[in-house]
């Protein structure tokens, strides 16, 4: 039987009450149905719904989540027998080949050093003086002129420079060594795939497999990626000492392999669809067909997922980002400057985001099930952009059944303990909207 795969830490993963959404669908008829998982982020819902024997189309603007999709659905995947085996040779053999990293030969056997030596305070000093893209202090002309050919290469692929990751984003989010494996491994799969030695499956597979042991390497708090652990002017370091001395040890080679074998254990015979578009590109490039639901956890915070996953959309793409500049410096994420804005995280835009969702849902003769957090102290903690009154009535405005469904767990808040309240009881819904 299939497990399913969160394949990266996920704000708002609907791990928990997969069950609950699987039965609820089931409950809208006997027979197998057409499901859109509109928002679908890590897949964990459509995984379960594919799973139950529905046909999921899986969609999201994050392009990561296709990947993720395509991977975990078993999407254009061949079913031999021995081809994790095949996949795994052909990418270990051309990574091996491959020399990406002599730029940072230095950094990576001091950071080495430090690791081996329990030196997790130098490990923190190398967040500020390891050469980063931006950074005007980087002496070694080789890979300033490496710099410079990756910044004229913003909005374009920088696999003739192959070290985006570790130029960007070495010695913060990742270790040095670490970053040049994500970078090597990310080279090796664009290679094979353009070369055809192994299938555009296995390239999601792969993907999906680096991204799982990025996000286990990741030093940040929640193992998101909204920004890294910040240690400049603090007095006690012990806390940051350790865990970036058990994030820099991440081995990316071996988890990159154990989310793989993972990732091919899954089974899959159904015909399910993989897209990247927003909601709004998604109308128009629907064509005429229908669905029988459509499944939808958009954001309900102010919380951009694109702000959270920025990282994972890079490596999945390998677009060289515009960094965001404010008062001369880089952001404290390091955020490109063309992130996707969602009008769901938007107080003034979410009530016609919702109905723009509802008119998508009617168009297609779907039923709508959406999931939603309740904030029960208002302004305290994560606050919605809507609230669960006000997004009824928008929906009754459209459907002529409108119920709405409280389970039973509380939301897990992804906030720190210093803005966390801990009473704060908030409670999960479904809200199932019907068209007849």
């Amino acid at each position: 039987m299939n497990k399913v795969i969160r394949p990266i830490h996920y704000l708002g993963s609907k791990l928990r009450v997969l069950e609950v959404i699987v039965k609820q669908i089931d409950k809208i008829s006997e027979k197998k149905l057409k499901v859109l998982d509109l928002f679908s982020g890590s897949t964990v819902v459509s995984q379960a719904l594919a799973d139950s024997g529905h046909q999921v189309t899986s969609n999201d603007v994050m392009g990561y989540s296709q990947s993720f999709a395509i991977a975990t659905l078993g999407i254009g995947r061949c079913l031999e027998n021995d081809i994790l085996e095949k996949v795994r040779a052909t990418l270990f053999t051309e990574y091996k080949n491959n020399k990406l990293h002599s730029f940072f030969n230095d950094i990576i056997e001091l950071e080495s050093s430090c690791i081996a030596n329990q030196n997790g305070l130098e490990l923190l000093n190398l967040i500020e003086s390891g050469p980063k893209i931006w950074s005007k202090q980087v002496r070694n002309q080789s890979l300033l002129t490496a710099y410079k050919n990756l910044k004229t290469l913003e909005g374009f692929t920088a696999f003739e420079t192959p070290i985006l990751v570790t130029s960007f984003y070495g010695g913060t989010y990742f270790g040095y060594k670490q970053a040049t494996e994500i970078d090597n491994l990310r080279f090796t799969i664009e290679k094979c795939a353009n070369a055809g030695t192994i299938s555009p499956w296995a390239k999601s597979a792969a993907l999906t497999a680096l991204l799982s042991a990025a996000s286990l390497a990741a030093f940040t708090p929640g193992k998101h990626f909204a920004q890294y652990h910040k240690v400049t002017g603090k007095i006690d370091t012990k806390f940051h000492e350790k865990r970036i001395l058990a994030d820099r040890k991440v081995n990316i080679l071996d988890e990159f392999n154990k989310a793989l074998k993972i990732i091919f254990s899954r089974k899959n015979d159904g015909n399910h669809v993989a897209l990247n578009f927003s909601m709004e590109e998604l109308s128009q490039n629907l064509g005429e067909g229908s669905f029988d639901v459509i499944y939808a956890d958009p954001p309900y915070t102010a919380q951009q997922y694109s702000r959270f996953y920025h990282i994972p959309e890079v490596i999945n793409s390998y677009e060289v980002p515009k960094l965001q500049i404010i008062k001369g410096e880089v952001t404290s994420g390091l955020y490109g400057i063309d992130r996707f804005k969602s009008r769901f995280s938007s107080k003034k835009e979410a009530p016609e985001a919702f109905k723009d969702l509802a008119s998508l849902a009617l168009s297609k003769n779907a039923d709508l099930l959406l999931s939603y957090s309740g904030n029960i102290n208002g302004n305290s903690g994560n606050g919605r952009m809507i609230t669960l009154e006000e997004l009824t009535s928008i929906l009754e405005s459209f459907f002529q059944s409108v119920e709405v469904i409280q389970l039973d767990l509380l939301y897990r808040q992804f906030n720190s303990n210093a803005l966390a309240v801990n009473d704060r009881g908030d409670r999960e819904y479904m809200i199932h909207c019907k068209i007849c």
